[in-house]
């Protein structure tokens, strides 16, 4: 599943919940804590609402998985965290976005580019007639 994947890897996923009656909200997922079934499945998303990025969206009374097709759509309730209506959804579109390169790996390609440097200046020395 691209979910679990994208979030073993550590990297941020962005998932558009489309309401069923119109419109929809993005947040960003977390963690699943999900449970197949013989038809499909149910669980959890742990996410962080965009809209709310300090407020603890998490958890059942939040997000609920109660079902996941073959084809890849997960359908589910989405109760925001700040007022007290629901709204049943299903997930079509799911973006993992990388993350940026730790300062290590920075240090890194720069050195490289100095070695390669160093070589094409000492090469440029040698082959200079005299």
């Amino acid at each position: 599943m691209f979910l679990l994947k994208e979030l073993k890897s550590n990297e941020a996923v962005e998932v558009l919940l489309a309401y069923k009656g119109g419109g929809g909200h993005y947040i960003t997922l977390t963690g699943i804590d999900y449970q197949p079934t013989a038809n499909g499945g149910s669980g959890t998303l742990s996410f962080v609402d965009p809209s709310h990025p300090t407020l603890p969206n998490r958890g059942p009374s939040q997000l609920t998985i109660y079902q996941s097709t073959k084809d890849g759509v997960i359908s589910g309730v989405y109760k925001p965290f700040d007022t007290t209506e629901s709204h049943e959804f299903d997930i079509t579109f799911a973006a993992g976005q990388s993350p940026t390169p730790e300062p290590a790996t920075w240090a890194l390609m720069l050195a490289g580019f100095g070695a390669v440097g160093v070589t094409l200046r000492r090469r440029a020395r040698i082959s200079s007639p005299a």
